[in-house]
């Protein structure tokens, strides 16, 4: 127990200094993959007949705080149009997810994944671009 505790702090140490040493672009494309592993996550355990809510409300919870996150770090004012698309676009899956966590439908939620991953798509491209 002892070392577990250590190699966890160690562990927290190391990825806060890697968050540091990460641009922002770098940020929000390490939050898409996350929210990405998330859903194909959410999608495999809403394919189940032994269906663990736990784990899907878990699964759900952190893709939520991902979307509302990245929404909130949008630039309203510098991104016109295009930021408030998104932020519709992130409230509208953040509330679609969050009706899940009740009654699990794979279908929406591999619509979600999708929709999630075509931002993330977008976001890559974007990002690709040079400046």
């Amino acid at each position: 127990m002892y070392r577990s505790i250590h190699a966890q702090a160690y562990s927290d140490s190391q990825i806060t200094s890697d968050v540091k040493e990460k641009s922002g672009d770098e940020l929000i494309s390490l939050l898409f993959e996350k929210a990405s592993v998330l859903m194909t996550r959410l999608e495999t355990l809403s394919r189940r007949k032994d269906v663990d809510k736990e784990a899907i409300s878990e699964a759900i919870n952190r893709v939520i705080r991902i979307v509302l996150g990245l929404r909130d770090v949008l630039d309203m004012e510098k991104g016109g149009t295009v930021s408030e698309a998104l932020y519709l676009a992130y409230s509208s899956i953040a509330t679609n997810l969050f009706k899940q966590i009740r009654r699990v439908d794979p279908q929406e939620i591999s619509k979600l994944k999708q929709a999630i991953e075509e931002i993330r798509s977008a976001w890559t491209t974007v990002v690709s671009l040079p400046k």
